[in-house]
């Protein structure tokens, strides 16, 4: 009797791991397409007017939501002088990852770039001339500092935070793994000016 009861259990863990082999799939069609997503919803991309641009979202985790700041200096006030205006977006409800995820799973055949999800987010841009804490910390960048890290510190599915800087003397485009770098903790207080400013 318990030998049969051995089989339905064995019989049993078979089709669950059939049916779990879905969810991993998804997940490797998340890892190829994941950046091309973010390229489209977030992008770093330096262009005309670049000042910094950050991003941030969980390696193997999708239920933390991505974090966005572009900072673009504004040529439309030459009489201000150094004048930026910055922007946040935030994903509302899933994060962007979840959301893709869920599309991807409802429509499994799509390619990637017609998995863009109708996602929603919140937006929230300041303009340095009405907030004078945002100009404050643009100016605090150049004195930060970025160390580089031994080469035995293993990061297990760490936050990746991915900078695009160009002050015109320098561009740089780096990432991240260490939630305490300096460089993280300066785009969290100008996301903070940001949003103290806009409320």
């Amino acid at each position: 009797m318990w030998a049969r009861s051995l089989a339905v259990a064995i019989v049993a863990v078979a089709i669950t791991n059939q049916a779990a082999a879905p969810p991993e799939a998804d997940s490797h069609w998340l890892e190829v397409s994941r950046e091309q997503a973010f390229d489209s919803l977030l992008p770093v991309r330096a262009h005309r007017g670049h000042f910094v641009a950050y991003r941030s979202h969980r390696d193997l985790y999708q239920d933390v939501p991505e974090q966005y700041l572009r900072v673009e200096r504004d040529s439309g006030r030459p009489t201000t002088g150094d004048a930026f205006v910055a922007t946040l977006v935030a994903p509302v409800g899933r994060s962007i990852q979840r959301q893709l995820l869920d599309l991807h799973r409802s429509r499994p055949d799509a390619p990637s770039s017609q998995c863009s999800p109708t996602w929603r987010s919140g937006r929230t841009t300041v303009h340095s001339t009405a907030c004078g804490s945002l100009k404050a910390n643009l100016d605090a960048l150049s004195r930060v500092t970025i160390a580089i890290p031994r080469r035995d510190i293993i990061a297990l599915h760490p936050n990746v935070h991915r900078f695009v800087i160009d002050l015109g003397t320098m561009n740089m485009d780096v990432t991240l793994f260490d939630d305490q770098s300096p460089l993280v903790r300066w785009a969290a207080k100008v996301m903070v000016a940001v949003e103290r400013c806009a409320a």
